[in-house]
């Protein structure tokens, strides 16, 4: 996930979400906004756990259980 690509979807600036990333405090609206977009990863947001038996995972736990994309180069 990008900050662009985050800003996109929740109507917060990139700027905003550089900053977030930097470690600086999320603000409660910021919060939300993420939680209604990806509610999956909303307990790991606010506490860096995961849940997974009640579908609370981080970002990584899913990218990690994708398929890899094999491409063919013949």
């Amino acid at each position: 996930m990008t900050a662009a690509w985050i800003a996109e979807r929740t109507g917060i600036s990139e700027a905003r979400w550089y900053d977030i990333r930097k470690r600086k405090v999320m603000r409660t609206n910021e919060l939300e906004s993420f939680q209604k977009q990806w509610p999956e990863y909303g307990y790991w947001l606010m506490t860096g756990l995961e849940i997974p038996e009640a579908g609370q995972i981080s970002p990584m736990t899913k990218k990690a259980k994708e398929p890899l994309k094999l491409t063919n180069k013949n």
